[in-house]
């Protein structure tokens, strides 16, 4: 024992007697730093303990006997197991000596009191202080729970008080102060808590009333301090004191007389203590002795005394428990001694044979049942018995027959089996198990489950149950030699390395089953044949990423798309869901919305609409949900489990192997998370886009209009995009509220009510960040139709960009798309700033709480000290609070950017749809009526008036219709009624047989030529040839490079106008419809093709004979050959009949036909192909010299970014393959240049760059001061206790912490396939373009989905390498730990947990540079490409009328489309005078538009100069030259705005000014008829207007600028003759003294020109006047080309 004068002379201090089951135990403690245990039945010592490196000061026995807590002069505080005699918890966390400790009565917490003044308790489970009280100014020298409920606390104290201290919380509530100036050394509770003993250094023992705070009773003790008291336990009435009188006194009550005095000490008595039968009283003296007392009526008497300062140390026994019964004669089923307080660790043989045997076992019979069921509900077909299946169930049934010869083995050898059945219970369950491992593999096979969850856990926890048996087998005979039990050693090492395999093989998965084989994928993702392992680790991922290392991966390389994923699977399931959603909300509409059509108003129509839009957003997300969330579900359960082990982590801070494990399993988990939420964003975006292309082929006309081509756009990629995020972030919505109060809590528990502190911090950070939301949410509305108008707007510039070049308008789009992009901007930039603020706010969230905990904790009271454990706990927890604070900004944006998103799409999916019933669809019938209208009233929308009335109409099968009007009348009209694609208000439509229809635009799609005529049908080679004989395109196909296989750019731009009217011609008359429906296909054409086309193709003896024919047409003179004619006017039927009975009655179309002048009359009735196009397949070929189309040039449609055309620049001419127009972008491989950064940095500024590294140095470098800050004040024990210490160091932290503060081709499917819808739905191709839009989709995906599993497949990887460096700073900090203060080893382990994290972020943050940079890589290629002249000089001396003449001379022109091609223009010498007006024409391909081309310096000259009145237009600016000079175009094409943008976006004339032009372009009365007039909307395109009416706008256009020069290309293509007239008439009066070049379409509009240029291959072969050329024969040396023209004029002239 240990002594005061350090003479290692031994005395007690203190006695406690406890009964536990059937022995008597006595416990003494001394300042050897040892306890001892005493049987006081035998008298000796049964258990001696030594684990305190100073005194033991005080003891305390668990209520139920099985525990002792010590309290030693070391600070630390133990609790041990008696059972074993090992220290169970260990407390440390007071300053100085404890004193004194007790137990609560529910054993649940345990108090101390200590030398640094405080009293804490203490949570035995989580084996950490809940409560440091601040009791006393002195020492606490005794601690006691009342025993009723522990809901007091009494602490008594050198600063002679004893105070009272209710829970919760541990206030302070009575404070008893009565001894006389001396130290209080002693108390104890009465049984029944109502009274408390205290002894003191005043020689006096004081009983206290608690209820009334008063001492009851002074009872004058001793002749010295009092030094122990306590109650008789049974019932209170007798009270016992010892002093250092070296007497212990018994008093009696009432009234506290004395009763007896037991004296028998030598020395100062220490501790006095009762039985809890209060028959035996327990005395400690500095005499080095214990003495019990038999207490009764009798007397009492001495009946033992030892004077033992050691003894032989035995395993102690308690009562025992079942397990232990079962477990006698082995040994215990747990001890600690064995386990864990030594430093070989080992189990007991009881619980090798019993929990590390049934625990396996139990696992797999409690989830085989449940499996079981599962792969019966959910077969997925028979995997034929493979090698792999066959060696797995040998193996099981290998394991069960040695679990049966250990059985054999054990039976034989009786003896050791006697008194126990565990020996032969363990390899019975054993075998048991086993068999069910066999059966459940058979059961799986048969089922198609490929690898096995189930069975590898399992067998995991297998080998991890056999390692301690393992080892113990080892050791056995590495000690022992295994001769003495070799036989059970062989088969234990064989039984575990067939487990082991087992393991290994569960590993690999098994073949695919039977109905999976003949699936033939090329490239199949490895994903379906991965095991479970390499699914949970991304191991299957490893082959893409290695072969990514040693070369580019190229698309080859890509996996196909798993099932799951694709298109076809996704839309099956969704469209299902999404259609009972919709009907069911659609059903709740009509019942909320019912209104009389008749009564309902646009506005009343468009609230309806917008209501049920709100509808459609949530069934979309309910769709979505109920086809998503149960896989969401399971990473959802993988982000929970993530977010269990984070707060596992910090508990777990000094457990090594743990603290790795744990870390790992997060890593894992949480990129399992990010992978289903991926996955699921990946199929939300397929099934969005998917229901967004097939409502686009649905929607009326009147939702197109609402809704524009950019419109749709930008729903498939920006809102798409939107609602991936979301499914990111929406957990975080949730989870990280639950986060942060998890950490609050902690934090509360470690720290107490500071931790309020930063409660308050976060509450004030929610209402600000919640108000940033709703204003973003308002500003990204506001962005969205910004962004949509500028799309649309882009899409229309890209579309029109020649008529913007012919006329210079580019500088007023450009402030057109500027003011849209500031207004986005503007919108954007705010949003950011918001954003920036929620951030910050959230960011700087972490270090706030931190202050305001830690100032409020080191403030609130000057006791309370931060320590290591304090510090780096909190700092962790705080860490933690890091990611759901970060992601909590991020989660509120995403969600609200998602609901604005689901708004915009519900709002698309509400548009009203083409009503299935507006046509009546019946078999063709040969002898009826094929196509019959009744009583017919249309409109294009249910709000607006009907624009086709009184429709009555019936085709006989197999007759010719023609359908004539004037320009707007309503003839186009009347084939959509027929089509079905206006809203049938009242009557009937009925069509008989299959239909083919032709629209007035030809629709061309981006593919081949052969593929635009097949149009997904079969190729018969005859009768292919004979269509393309009959629509005259067969020597078209001698021009192209690769024949029919070449291919057609968007919008058919390598075609001419004509070709592009041919080739929809041609895939009409493929499809052998039974009904036709021709939009004026012959207006494009030139006279002889068209003659042609109606010979051939729809005339009566044309390859259409038979079939049922409605043609709208301009051409007079054909109406003799058709069997009907319609007259359209003002939406009505005015005439129908035939050609000579409407003649005969004097009519309308009587009237039109004896308007038209003699020679228009004899005029060849067909109209002529447009000849100033070129077909020409790819710019680089070389075959041919021939012309150019313009659109070739300048009407490249960039809203297809997946394809560009090839740059007309200097490079090699790729003949591999002549027809192919369009290339893929180049993937460039290798690392982008650092030019490139540099550049990018350049734009930016390099000061701003440097500021932010700069402020990204300085935040790290603050970062890692203030947590080397928080280490030393962590290691400051003895600083911390001063007030200045603590506002020096909370300056210092918070002035280091404030510093801190493949779509592309999907776009263009989407643009063809909106353009040309009503083609679609004509011809019943709907299903073939979803299935084209849907392998598109899915062609995305697959580049996608390899892109975000190489992420997850690189954290996880990484993290790994990360959670290493977390394992060794553990283990080094456990080694080292008597030389590292706490501060560094918290620094330290603290810092390596977030290490992992940091290296994911540095790669993702670097491959996110490293993609992004690609962006600036393309955007600087694109502006790097050849760019034309600028657009004006400065210092320009031209004068400001010029042309005042408008001479034209061309000395020696030649042009070329590109170097190394042939000329497409060649020595033109051509002198153009003074009003002079000239007809150009010639065959196509000829070289009449790249005249024009010319003029307008589209191209530029290869040779020769062009002057204008003298001055060489090459010198001139761009718009110096085009806004001097007019060209009417073929194509009219009008901007989604008011007309009046339309005719001047400048805005320079006068609105007198644009009526006049109006006037005379005879639009004036429709635009007077118009609601807005002049302000009157024009849709996207113009196509709220007929294409006459646009031409003549175009006409009014010309009119307005009126220039010197003018120049009309085929400008009366889409009008009637009588329009035509008016236009030529227009043309001959206004711009009489101007000079006029005409490319002819009507051989009328050039027969009174000046002189007549015929052209062909790029060269003038003849000049002259009309007249003239008449009067010439052609000889035989004349091209054939020219020879037709030379006999179509000369028969104009001569019929005329």
């Amino acid at each position: 024992m240990f002594s005061y004068d350090d003479s290692w002379r031994l005395w007690d201090l203190e006695v406690r007697v406890s009964v536990r089951a059937l022995t008597l135990t006595l416990t003494l403690f001394s300042y050897d730093d040892s306890w001892r245990l005493w049987d006081l039945e035998v008298q000796e010592e049964i258990l001696h303990q030594e684990g305190h490196s100073k005194g033991v000061h005080d003891l305390s026995f668990h209520p139920d006997g099985s525990l002792l807590a010590t309290g030693g002069l070391d600070a630390f505080g133990r609790v041990w197991d008696l059972r074993t005699g090992r220290c169970v918890v260990f407390l440390e966390g007071h300053l100085k000596e404890i004193y004194s400790l007790h137990f609560s009565p529910n054993g649940h917490h345990l108090a101390t009191g200590s030398g640094d003044n405080t009293c804490k308790v203490w949570e035995l489970r989580n084996r950490k202080c809940l409560y440091t009280v601040p009791a006393h100014q002195n020492l606490v020298s005794a601690v006691r729970f009342q025993p009723t409920d522990g809901h007091f606390l009494l602490t008594g104290a050198y600063d002679n008080t004893v105070k009272v201290w209710s829970h919760p919380g541990w206030m302070p509530l009575k404070t008893l102060a009565g001894h006389e100036g001396k130290e209080i050394y002693s108390l104890h509770f009465s049984p029944n808590g109502h009274h408390l003993a205290t002894g003191s250094g005043d020689n006096t023992c004081k009983v206290w009333e608690l209820r009334n705070r008063k001492c009851l009773y002074t009872v004058p003790a001793h002749q010295n301090l009092v030094s122990a008291v306590r109650f008789q336990p049974t019932d209170g009435h007798f009270l016992l004191t010892g002093a250092y009188d070296n007497t212990v006194k018994v008093w009696s009550h009432p009234g506290w007389m004395p009763l007896k005095t037991l004296a028998g000490h030598e020395g100062k008595v220490m501790g006095v203590d009762v039985s809890p039968d209060g028959k035996l009283i327990a005395t400690s003296s500095y005499d080095r002795t214990f003495k019990l007392w038999l207490f009764g009526s009798g007397g009492s008497r001495q009946i033992k005394a030892e004077r033992r300062s050691g003894g032989g140390l035995k395993s102690f026994r308690g009562t025992g428990t079942d397990m232990a019964a079962l477990c006698s004669e082995l040994d215990p089923l747990w001890d600690w001694n064995l386990t864990w307080y030594t430093s070989s660790p080992d189990l007991t043989r009881c619980f090798q044979q019993t929990v590390l045997v049934w625990a396996p076992g139990l696992y797999l019979w409690t989830c085989a049942p449940f499996y079981l069921v599962y792969l019966q509900l959910c077969p997925k077909g028979l995997i034929p018995l493979s090698r792999l299946c066959c060696i797995k169930t040998l193996l099981a049934l290998s394991l069960a027959s040695f679990g049966l010869l250990e059985m054999f083995y054990f039976l034989v050898k009786l003896s050791e089996i006697q008194n126990h059945l565990l020996v032969l219970l363990a390899p019975l369950i054993r075998v048991l198990t086993l068999g069910l491992a066999a059966a459940v593999i058979h059961v799986e096979r048969m089922k198609g489950r490929r690898s096995s969850v189930l069975l590898f856990l399992f067998w995991t926890l297998l080998v991890l149950c056999s390692i301690v048996p393992l080892k113990l087998n080892i050791e056995h005979i590495v000690d022992q030699g295994s001769s003495s039990d070799s036989l059970r050693l062989v088969a234990f090492f064989i039984t575990f390395f067939l487990q082991l395999t087992e393991l290994v093989l569960s590993c690999f998965s098994d073949g695919r089953p039977l109905s999976h084989r003949y699936s033939h994928v090329q490239n199949p993702c490895p994903e379906e044949d991965a095991s479970f392992l390499s699914k949970f680790f991304f191991f299957w991922f490893s082959s893409l990423g290695l072969r990514g290392y040693w070369r580019p991966l190229q698309a080859a390389d890509l996996w196909a798309l798993r099932l799951q994923d694709s298109s076809i699977q996704i839309m099956a399931d969704f469209q299902r869901l999404w259609k009972q959603q919709s009907q069911s909300r659609s059903w709740f509409w009509l019942r909320s919305w019912c209104a009389d059509p008749a009564t309902e108003t646009e506005q009343t129509h468009l609230l309806r609409k917008s209501r049920r839009g709100w509808g459609y957003e949530s069934s979309l997300l309910w769709a979505l949900g109920r086809s998503f969330g149960a896989y969401f579900l399971c990473g959802t359960l993988c982000l929970l489990l993530h977010d269990a082990f984070m707060f596992t982590v910090p508990q777990g801070f000094l457990f090594a192997a743990l603290l790795f494990l744990l870390s790992c399993l997060q890593s894992v988990l949480h990129h399992q998370y990010m992978f289903h939420c991926f996955t699921v964003g990946m199929r939300v975006k397929t099934a969005v886009m998917g229901l967004v292309y097939r409502k686009s082929l649905v929607m009326s006309s009147s939702a197109r209009r609402c809704c524009t081509l950019g419109e749709i756009i930008n729903l498939v990629s920006a809102d798409t995009q939107k609602l991936m995020d979301f499914v990111v972030y929406f957990n975080s919505v949730w989870i990280a509220p639950i986060e942060i109060a998890l950490c609050f809590y902690f934090l509360w528990q470690l720290l107490g009510p500071p931790a309020l502190a930063g409660i308050a911090t976060v509450v004030l950070i929610f209402p600000l960040n919640g108000f940033i939301a709703k204003v973003r949410s308002k500003l990204q509305e506001a962005q969205m139709k910004f962004t949509d108008s500028r799309i649309k707007l882009m899409t229309e510039i890209l579309g029109g960009i020649k008529i913007l070049k012919f006329y210079s308008w580019e500088e007023a789009f450009l402030r057109r798309v500027n003011n849209l992009r500031d207004g986005e901007l503007k919108a954007l930039k705010t949003s950011q700033i918001l954003h920036s603020v929620s951030l910050a706010s959230f960011n700087s969230s972490s270090f706030l709480i931190a202050l305001s905990v830690f100032t409020v904790y080191v403030l609130i009271d000057n006791q309370n000290v931060l320590d290591a454990q304090k510090i780096f706990v909190s700092v962790t927890l705080i860490n933690i609070l890091k990611t759901p604070l970060s992601q909590l900004p991020f989660a509120m944006s995403t969600t609200m950017q998602a609901a604005v998103s689901l708004r915009r799409l519900g709002r698309f999916l509400a548009q009203d749809e083409l009503k299935t019933n507006n046509v009546e669809r019946l078999p063709h019938d040969s002898d009826g009526d094929s196509l019959v209208v009744e009583g017919g009233y249309f409109s294009w929308s249910e709000a607006t008036h009907p624009c086709l009335q009184r429709i009555d109409l019936r085709v006989k099968a197999g007759s010719l219709v023609a359908v004539v009007g004037h320009v707007g009348s309503g003839k186009s009209s009347l084939l959509s009624a027929i089509l079905g694609e206006m809203d049938r208000r009242s009557g009937s439509v009925l069509i008989k047989g299959s239909l083919a229809y032709v629209p007035q635009l030809a629709w061309i799609q981006n593919a081949s030529l052969k593929e635009n005529i097949l149009f997904g049908g079969e190729r018969k080679e005859g009768w292919y040839h004979r269509v393309l004989d009959a629509c005259a395109l067969l020597p078209d196909l001698d021009l192209l490079p690769s024949r029919d296989s070449t291919e057609i750019g968007e919008k058919g731009l390598n075609l001419s106008g004509g070709q592009r009217q041919r080739v929809s011609l041609a895939r009409a008359v493929y499809r052998r419809s039974d009904v036709y429906l021709l939009d004026d296909p012959l207006s494009a054409v030139d006279a002889h093709v068209g003659q042609h086309i109606f010979d051939r193709v729809i005339g009566p003896s044309g390859l259409l004979k038979g079939k049922t024919r409605v043609l709208v047409t301009h051409g007079l003179s054909l109406l003799s050959k058709v069997d009907l004619i319609l007259v359209m006017e003002d939406g009505r039927i005015s005439e129908m009949g035939s050609y000579m009975e409407l003649m005969n009655t004097k009519g309308l179309l009587a009237k039109l036909v004896h308007t038209v002048s003699v020679t228009q009359r004899r005029e060849s009735p067909i109209l002529k192909e447009k000849s100033s196009r070129k077909s020409v397949s790819r710019l680089s070929m070389t075959e041919f010299s021939i012309d150019l189309s313009q659109e070739q040039l300048i009407s490249c449609d960039m809203s297809s970014a997946s394809v560009k055309l090839v740059e007309v620049v200097d490079q090699d001419l790729d003949r591999d393959d002549p027809g192919k127009l369009t290339e893929a972008d180049k993937a460039h491989t290798g690392r982008v240049k650092l030019q490139m950064y540099r550049e990018y940095f350049t734009t930016i500024r390099l000061t701003f760059f440097m500021t932010i590294i700069f402020l990204c140095a300085f935040q790290q470098t603050a970062s890692l001061a203030y947590s080397y800050w928080l280490s030393l004040w962590a290691d400051d024990v003895h600083g911390n206790a001063t007030h200045s210490n603590h506002e020096l160091k909370l300056s210092v932290f918070t002035a280091l912490g404030f510093t801190q503060v493949s779509r592309s081709p999907i776009y263009s499917h989407f643009n063809e396939t909106v353009q040309g819808a009503s083609v679609i739905r004509a011809f019943g191709e709907q299903q073939r373009f979803i299935s084209q839009a849907d392998s598109r989709i899915d062609n995305n995906q697959e580049a996608y989905f390899p892109r975000f599993v190489a992420t997850r497949w690189l954290a996880v990887n990484l993290e790994f390498l990360g959670n290493l460096l977390v394992l060794a700073a553990a283990i080094f900090s456990v080694q080292r730990r008597e030389e590292l203060s706490p501060g560094i080893v918290g620094l330290a382990v603290s810092h390596s947990l977030q290490v992992t994290g940091i290296l994911s972020w540095i790669v993702r943050s670097w491959t996110d540079v490293e993609n992004n940079i690609v962006s600036v890589e393309r955007v600087k290629e694109y502006d790097n490409m050849p760019k034309e002249a600028a657009w004006s000089i400065e210092g320009s001396s031209l004068p400001a009328s010029w042309p005042t003449s408008g001479t034209i001379q061309f000395e020696a022109y030649g042009l070329q489309y590109r170097k190394g091609l042939d000329w497409a223009l060649k020595d033109i010498c051509i002198n153009i005078q003074d009003g002079e007006k000239v007809g150009i024409v010639g065959r196509t391909g000829a070289g009449k538009s790249s005249l024009a081309l010319g003029i307008f310096r589209i191209l530029e000259a290869a040779k020769g100069r062009i002057l204008i009145d003298g001055i060489n237009i090459s010198q001139l600016g761009l718009h110096d030259l085009r806004s001097r000079i007019t060209i009417i175009p073929q194509d009219p094409v009008l901007f989604s705005g008011s007309l009046r943008m339309n005719l001047d976006p400048f805005e320079k004339f006068p609105d007198e000014d644009l009526w006049k032009a109006l006037e005379l372009a005879h639009l004036s009365s429709f635009v007077s008829a118009l609601p807005l007039k002049l302000n009157y909307q024009c849709s996207e395109g113009g196509e709220n207007l007929s294409l006459g009416q646009r031409q003549l706008l175009c006409l009014a256009r010309a009119l307005l600028r009126k220039t010197r020069i003018l120049v009309l290309d085929e400008a009366t293509a889409a009008v009637d003759l009588r329009t035509d007239q008016l236009i030529q008439s227009t043309i001959r009066s206004q711009f009489a003294d101007c000079t006029v070049l005409t490319i002819a379409h009507r051989l009328n509009t050039i027969m009174d020109n000046t002189r007549v240029i015929v052209m062909d291959q790029g060269s003038i072969v003849e000049m002259d006047s009309p007249a003239e050329l008449i009067q010439r024969r052609a000889g035989p040396w004349k091209p054939s080309g020219v020879n037709k023209w030379f006999s179509l004029i000369r028969w104009c002239v001569l019929s005329g």
